[in-house]
């Protein structure tokens, strides 16, 4: 019988030009039996990303075996990010990217809230309006989605139980924070509330998370084309024009009202803006951390945009957009047409013709202008993901806000309904984004989520432990009883549905034990000849299920 003990064996001859073998010193041999665990080798994504953050890393926890599979991630901690590697090189978890786009986000949605939009001076939009007026709030709703995609895997998404575990917590999320923005509507604030409308994106686009990025990418352009029709559709049949931030109080006294307002009246309207959520996911179904993903991100989305924005402006005033609107609006003067078109109408204006859904204005829901703000969104994504690999203290401190924005976001409704920013608008903006970077600065030195952050994370959490057995055990009992009718229907049968379940999970192990050496030596082989490293653990997706393998030498 071999020894299983792991004494190393030493060599008489000399050490010299002796090969380490694997943990053991030169000139020691290994003992007979199995070989203690150790780190494999992820490739050269893995040895670039710790030769570039070597100054940067603070390891907290170091992992002395690796096992194999997306599951066991090894798990490396940095001061402003935490990447995970599996065994095949990719990285997941938190992006010091997306979570300083979240905070340009953050900080461009406080200067909207804050800082003037009109100059007094030329009667022009002013710099802030034009650099973030549409567009911060569109970015915020495409990391949203970027977020939804993460959680339900990235580009690798989860199936089984653990999709519906995902689903749950994310149902949870969405009731959480359409009651929570509900609530927040109490006070009395300059601004308008995207949380409770963060809600209901959540809640409509939780039967599209199994969907690839391409469907997604392709859901995206469907709402941009038909959102704006729909909308329009909604301001010729009704009459009536809700509040673009219902409170609680409103919901339960005018429910229509609130659900107009929720698709199609309100600022931030779900028909068109469900766009910024579909284009996100597809963001995050990809490999966000290749290069080639971010350089494509860059040049699509800036593609997107220019081609949106040239597209109406040759519509509006060289194929007689402006025309048409000054004829069908008579009463009205060519600035107050202009003033429109620069900082948008209301519902009342914008039903006159339908040649209105060819401006660009921000949060005017047409298609021109959703384009333009998704294709900037997803230009800054890849143009952050690219600076998330440099240690750049500004982007550091965008990433804290980005990582804590719900409190924050928060913090700034409370603020504004406190406090009067238009009397001194610069003052304010600057003590408002001092504050949030102190916050979160100290904040995420101590705890790693944000207060509401924390919160909402341990309820969907806590929700999703409860629930999830539950409907699982639903979808099997329901999906036991349609077998079980099916067979009476065929032959007659008379089986219990539990006896039918234990039949097909005795079936089940027989058919892998002769599927599944076959299967494993066929992807091992591809493998090979494609040129890639095989490790001795694989994983095998048999009958939608992952079946883990491991091989050992032979003694």
């Amino acid at each position: 019988m071999p020894s299983n003990s792991f004494d190393p064996i030493p060599l008489r001859s000399t050490t010299e030009g002796q090969v380490p073998e694997g943990h053991l010193p030169p000139g020691t041999r290994p003992s007979p039996g199995r070989r203690p665990s150790r780190e494999a080798w992820l490739g050269k994504r893995k040895q670039a990303v710790e030769a570039r953050d070597d100054a940067a890393v603070e390891e907290t926890s170091q992992s002395t075996s690796m096992p194999s599979g997306p599951d066991h991630p090894v798990i490396r901690h940095f001061r402003h990010r935490v990447e995970r590697f599996t065994n095949d090189g990719r990285a997941t978890g938190r992006l010091t990217g997306i979570d300083a786009a979240r905070g340009l986000a953050m900080v461009g949605m406080v200067a909207i809230h804050t800082l003037p939009e009109l100059n007094e001076k030329t009667g022009r939009p002013t710099m802030n309006w034009n650099l973030f007026s549409g567009h911060a709030s569109a970015l915020f709703a495409v990391l949203a989605g970027v977020t939804i995609s993460l959680l339900s895997g990235g580009n690798n998404p989860h199936t089984g139980d653990r999709m519906q575990q995902t689903r749950i917590m994310l149902g949870t999320r969405a009731l959480v924070l359409l009651l929570f923005g509900l609530t927040l509507n109490f006070m009395d604030f300059s601004a308008h509330n995207i949380l409770l409308y963060y809600g209901l994106y959540f809640l409509l686009v939780i039967p599209f998370t199994t969907m690839t990025s391409g469907q997604l990418f392709v859901m995206g352009g469907f709402c941009a084309i038909f959102g704006p029709l729909a909308i329009q559709a909604t301001r010729l049949v009704t009459v009536i024009d809700p509040s673009p931030n219902p409170s609680l109080e409103q919901a339960i006294s005018d429910p229509i009202g609130t659900v107009l307002a929720l698709f199609a009246l309100g600022t931030y309207p779900a028909f068109t803006w469900l766009t910024f959520i579909f284009i996100g996911m597809g963001i995050g179904r990809l490999q966000l951390t290749r290069e080639k993903t971010q350089t494509k991100l860059v040049f699509y989305g800036l593609t997107i945009a220019l081609t949106s924005s040239i597209a109406s402006q040759m519509l509006l005033y060289q194929f007689g957009g402006l025309e048409a609107i000054q004829r069908a609006n008579a009463s009205m003067s060519g600035d107050n047409i202009q003033s429109i078109i620069d900082f948008g109408g209301g519902n009342d204006q914008l039903e006159t013709t339908m040649w209105w859904l060819v401006i660009p204005t921000p949060h005017s829901n047409t298609t021109f202008s959703v384009l333009i703000s998704g294709g900037i969104a997803i230009a800054l994504i890849g143009v952050f993901l690219m600076l998330g690999k440099q240690k750049v203290v500004p982007l550091a401190l965008l990433a804290d806000i980005g990582s804590m924005t719900l409190t924050l976001f928060t913090l700034h409704l409370t603020f504004l309904s406190i406090v009067d920013v238009d009397a001194k608008p610069v003052l304010w903006f600057i003590t408002q984004i001092g504050v949030a970077i102190s916050i979160a600065a100290i904040w995420k030195r101590i705890w790693k989520r944000g207060p509401l952050e924390y919160i909402v994370t341990t309820v969907c959490g806590n929700t999703a432990r409860i629930l999830q057995p539950k409907v699982a055990s639903l979808l099997r009992r329901g999906g036991a009883s349609g077998d079980e009718a099916q067979r009476e229907g065929l032959d007659g049968a008379e089986s219990e549905s539990d006896a039918d379940l234990e039949d097909s999970e005795e079936l089940i192990p027989s058919i892998e034990s002769v599927f599944l050496p076959a299967l494993h030596d066929v992807n091992t082989t591809m493998q090979y000849k494609q040129g890639k490293n095989i490790n001795r653990a694989s994983h095998v997706r048999l009958f939608g299920q992952p079946v883990h393998t491991t091989h050992h030498k032979k003694k």
